[in-house]
């Protein structure tokens, strides 16, 4: 992405792991990567630039402690997927996490990603 400011790369999530809007619960999209303090999502529609959403992300209670982690997230950057007209890649960067939800989400990048390309 042009002027890129990211400090962390972005690891490939081995898991194609569904991402909620935490009132609504309704389908926001899927992260495709992941870094400590942003993700790459796909999208069936795109998210406001520069706007912050408060997400959600449901856990296996087998693996996690918790059944969820919220967080409030800032769309950075969007364009339109290469594979799919009808879908949008979008970059978030993470805005707020409780520290507890912040340890369930590293534990996620540790445990379900690899090292991959990096957008």
């Amino acid at each position: 992405m042009p002027n890129e400011n990211r400090t962390n790369n972005r690891r490939k999530f081995s898991y194609y792991v569904q991402v909620f809007e935490n009132v609504t619960l309704e389908l926001f999209g899927y992260i495709t990567d992941i870094s400590p303090r942003g993700f790459r999502l796909d999208s069936v529609k795109p998210h406001g630039v520069n706007r912050d959403y408060t997400l959600r992300i449901d856990l296996t209670g087998e693996i996690f402690e918790r059944s969820f982690v919220t967080f409030v997230a800032r769309v950075m950057w969007i364009k339109p997927d290469p594979f799919d007209t009808s879908a949008f890649i979008e970059g978030y960067k993470i805005i707020s996490i409780t520290p507890a939800d912040e340890a369930i989400f590293n534990k996620m990048l540790e445990n379900y990603s690899s090292n991959g390309h990096n957008w």
